[in-house]
């Protein structure tokens, strides 16, 4: 985990930006990172948070802000550790605290008078720096930090710039010296770096101006005299002091003296602004400072080409020999690079340099390399892959023999040479999901690449009206610049909106017309064609095979879809091959193993590729059998104490479920679609997907032919809960009876299926009002699933008792049967169940008007949710204590539990939870004299409970929290 702090925040998990929503989460992160490997006191983080101003429970404040930032960053990723916190994150992983040992080292090496390494130690740094540190970031502390690292930073560039001007880098300093004095005029080292700047460089006028604007400026702007190095410096200057006259060469960057003139090279000078990527160049050249091989890795179009340039462009002074760009692409022949290599040299140099290339690899190119031995010169080589393994034989013997050489390449794949450095080369940032905050989008670099290149081609409308479809289209297109400059150049003729539509045919769509640009970069599909091509057939036959998973598979899954294509060693190596060679992006995840995924352009070629060739159904059939299997034994463990590690594993597999159900429906493979989502009853409840669960097995329940009596009477299970927590009891009932018909006629009436049935039918007929129709039915259930041995089914049959005692008002039935499921639940370990029943519990105790009571089980309920990963847990939670809180006079708890509670509805998507918090909220605020807020919630209210797209809540949600709409 990455977690970057100089500049808006943003964290990073799995080469992954991860998404810290809240004001106080975002905070809480940051202020954790600037500790890491140290904890930091609960009493500490809550003066940080909050100072005199925090909830009355702010303890239990604080707990739920760490919660919900481990449901995002992962459980693991904040331990607690007796009264402390601490963020699990490498120090050298925050980037202030990167920027703070850098900074240390840098002047280590500027005092031992190693400039060199001063420059490079300080310049990657500096490259950490993206903005105002903690940006946004509202805590005492963390606006006390910012101030510290700003000093820190003009500190830094101060040493820079000494180490700068020890390498006889006058003219830079001078320029960059000039600038910074004016922005920090109180700073007086500025100042005398640009004298000394000024004087070294032969500008002895200068010098004396800049000193004569150094006293003017201390002195009326800061009331100060001058120094006794800025006094002592003009004196130097006057008398000419030999000290002051350029030393000589300083260290590796000055080896060769520099030539008059323009660096030496053959850079083009781009037609196009460089958008995004903000300080990369320069940390690549930083990079380049201490390797002698710097390879740029990515997927085609992801920016490796433009991005070297860039670097090289920056890097020019620092050889005095050239920066040589040498483009690969069309030489077929390894044998042919040092001929390429020549050529660009020859263009720019005197003389006809002897490429010898009728010769071995080993020794091709003898004469090229005899003439950059003594020379001081960067080539950067672009487009490499294709010419591996030949190109970094060459590559190897010529930096062996030319130790002045570097080497910048880009390629797919790593040259593979020892001593090699790598720079993966990501897709460019994109702005937060669910965001429609115009600067946040602009802010983008993926969406600011789009804007510039649109405003170019002339679009026909205004960019910046249109930035949440901007920002769809850039997502869809995973960042890479290439897809983005392609689609913004079609804005010329086609609206935004045409375009977001039309991606699902991305590679017809995405073609320039430009007449310059190389064959491989003129259409999207050109781009990947270049990449498939290079790939053996083994490989390609995976490639086609792991683009049906969504949203990435684990190795154990890329093995079950790809077992006829090689045993599992062998699947392993080809995997680390397209890894390798940029076409699978391997992730951390989270001790779950890694993760493999592909962009979803590549998805998408793949998939093509398997439709071309007649093997796409066979693939999605193959990845359909492995969720099957999956599944199955995803459903059992929710059902066990590692639910929570299954609840996450569901989470992260979901899009290879929904994938398995909708290709399933579309092939017309009914027993697949009811395989997957009628095993998955306990997971639809748990995470409130009811509406996208139902439509699913409305739909393959519906389909003609024969599928498996078991099969179809659990789906016809799980669809009868489904149906009747979304209120259409009619046809849920019609389910559940079909379901118990077939359950009896296939079994001797005690079996499982049997009892689940009746369990599923008997809620449904509770939804329906038949309340002694239910109670038997629920009963017979009970009975079969405690012979059975079925603890958490038992423990959910007597929560479904309790809210059956609240449909009909028998708090005795509510009381003895949450007594019930309360112990149940603690017994086998399932907090889900823990925080139903204490609010069953708390609205016993509410109705007999036991309001401490009442309070203390809101709270218990409130704590379980916390450690479920399930937000409507947490949110339904909040708002009965909130309400409950109310009625005991607190008012501050009310409004807490109450903000709480729409904040989570929030996370979960769940318009109606949001509702009840935000009545609840109104209540709280009304009470507490805030008239004008109550109104605003009440107005949120109304809003949502006018929208005929609203939908349902469940039926057990209902139940405990009413409608929303009647109680503002």
């Amino acid at each position: 985990m990455r977690v970057n702090v100089l500049g808006p925040l943003v964290v990073e998990t799995g080469g992954r930006s991860v998404t810290v929503a809240g004001a106080k989460q975002q905070a809480l992160v940051a202020l954790l990172a600037l500790d890491a490997g140290r904890g930091v006191t609960a009493e500490r983080l809550i003066d940080d948070l909050w100072g005199d101003g925090g909830p009355a429970d702010v303890a239990n404040a604080l707990h739920h802000q760490v919660s919900r930032l481990r449901r995002t960053l992962g459980p693991a990723r904040i331990l607690h550790r007796g009264p402390a916190y601490e963020l699990v994150v490498v120090p050298d992983d925050v980037d202030a605290l990167r920027f703070e040992r850098l900074l240390g080292e840098g002047r280590a090496h500027l005092r031992a008078g190693n400039a060199a390494e001063a420059a490079a130690v300080l310049r990657a740094a500096e490259a950490l720096w993206r903005g105002a540190p903690l940006a946004g970031i509202d805590a005492d502390r963390a606006r006390a930090e910012a101030a510290r690292f700003d000093r820190l930073h003009v500190g830094l560039l101060e040493d820079r710039l000494a180490a700068d001007l020890r390498l006889g880098r006058y003219d830079e300093v001078a320029v960059e010296a000039a600038s910074l004095a004016a922005a920090h005029p109180e700073r007086e080292r500025l100042w005398t770096h640009l004298i000394e700047a000024d004087y070294r460089a032969g500008r002895q006028a200068a010098a004396l101006a800049a000193a004569r604007r150094a006293r003017a400026a201390l002195a009326e702007g800061h009331g100060l005299d001058p120094g006794p190095e800025l006094r002592e410096l003009e004196a130097a200057i006057l008398r000419q002091d030999p000290a002051l006259e350029p030393p000589g060469p300083a260290g590796p960057i000055a080896t060769r003296p520099a030539t008059a003139g323009p660096p030496a090279g053959n850079v083009p000078v781009p037609l196009t602004s460089y958008v995004g990527r903000d300080g990369q160049p320069e940390a690549v050249r930083t990079q380049l400072g201490g390797c002698r091989l710097l390879t740029l890795t990515g997927p085609g179009g992801c920016g490796k080409t433009r991005l070297a340039l860039e670097a090289a462009r920056t890097a020019s002074t620092d050889f005095p020999d050239g920066t040589w760009v040498v483009e690969l692409a069309s030489v077929a022949d390894p044998a042919a690079v040092a001929d390429a290599v020549s050529a660009v040299l020859s263009a720019g140099r005197a003389g006809r340099v002897s490429a010898a290339a009728d010769v071995g690899p080993a020794t091709a190119g003898a004469g090229l390399v005899e003439y950059l031995r003594d020379r001081r010169a960067l080539l950067l080589l672009d487009n490499c892959e294709h010419l591996l393994p030949g190109l970094a034989a060459w590559v190897d013997v010529l930096l062996a023999a030319a130790a002045g050489v570097h080497v910048l390449a880009t390629s797919r794949e790593p040259l593979g040479i020892p001593g090699e450095a790598q720079w993966p080369v990501p897709p460019l940032g994109l702005p937060p999901a669910g965001t429609d905050d115009p600067l946040v989008l602009a802010g983008a670099d993926a969406v600011a690449l789009f804007t510039d290149r649109a405003h170019r081609a002339g679009g026909l409308e205004a960019i910046e009206d249109a930035l949440p479809v901007v920002a769809e289209i850039c997502r869809r297109l995973d960042g890479l610049p290439l897809a983005i400059e392609l689609a913004a150049a079609r804005t010329k003729a086609l609206p935004v909106g045409y375009i977001a539509g039309e991606l699902g045919d991305r590679f017809g769509l995405l073609i320039s017309t430009s007449r310059t640009v190389p064959e491989r970069q003129r259409t999207l599909r050109a781009a990947v064609d270049w990449s498939y091509a290079l790939l053996g057939t083994d490989e390609r036959a995976l490639f086609e095979a792991m683009s049906v998973f969504e949203g990435g598979a684990s190795l154990e899954a890329v093995l079950a879809v790809a077992d006829h294509l090689a045993p599992p060693h062998r699947v392993r190596d080809l995997v680390a091959g397209l890894v390798d060679k940029s076409l699978v992006i391997a992730r951390a995840d989270d001790g779950a193993g890694p993760r493999y995924e592909l962009l979803e352009t590549l998805r998408d070629y793949g998939r093509e590729r398997l439709a071309e060739s007649g093997g796409l159904e066979a693939a999605r059939a193959a990845h359909r059998c492995w969720v099957r299997a999956f599944v199955d034994e995803a459903e059992a463990g929710l059902l066990s104490r590692d639910h929570r590690i299954w609840h996450r594993r569901l989470e992260r597999e979901y899009g290879n479920v929904r994938a398995a159900v909708t290709t399933a429906i579309a092939a017309g493979a009914w027993a697949d679609a009811l395989g997957v989502a009628g095993a998955l009853w306990w997971f639809w409840a748990s995470t409130d997907r009811h509406a996208e669960a139902r439509a699913w097995l409305g739909t393959a329940l519906a389909g003609p032919g024969a599928v498996e009596p078991a099969i179809r009477f659990r789906a016809l299970t799980t669809f009868c809960y489904l149906a009747g927590q979304l209120h259409d009891v009619d046809v849920a009932i019609a389910a559940g009876e079909e379901a118990l018909a077939g359950a009896l006629a296939a079994g001797d009436g005690k079996d499982f299926a049997t009892a689940w049935a009746r369990q599923s039918l008997g809620l449904t007929l509770e939804v329906a009002g038949r309340h002694e129709e239910a109670a038997a039915m629920l009963g017979e259930a009970r009975i079969l699933l405690a012979a059975d041995g079925q603890d958490w089914r038992v423990a959910g049959n007597e929560l479904v008792t309790a809210v059956r005692g609240l449909a009909v008002g028998d708090l005795d039935l509510v009381d003895a049967s949450s007594r019930a499921a309360l112990a149940r639940a603690e017994a086998i370990g399932y907090d889900p169940f823990v925080s139903w029943a204490q609010l069953m519990r708390a609205t016993v105790a509410e109705c007999r008007g036991d309001v401490p009571a009442a309070r203390t089980s809101a709270a218990a309920a409130v704590a379980a949710a916390h450690d479920v990963d399930t937000p409507h847990h947490l949110s339904l939670a909040r708002a009965q204590a909130s309400r409950i809180a109310l009625l005991d006079g607190d008012l501050r708890a009310a409004v807490a539990d109450a903000r709480g509670a729409v904040e989570a509805a929030e996370v979960g998507g769940s318009s109606w939870l949001a509702a009840l918090g935000r009545a609840r909220l109104a209540a709280a605020l009304r009470a507490s004299g805030d008239g004008p807020g109550a109104e605003e919630q009440r107005r949120r209210v109304r809003s949502w409970a006018a929208d005929p797209a609203r939908g349902h809540a469940p039926h057990l949600f209902v139940v405990l929290g009413g409608d929303p709409a009647t109680q503002i």
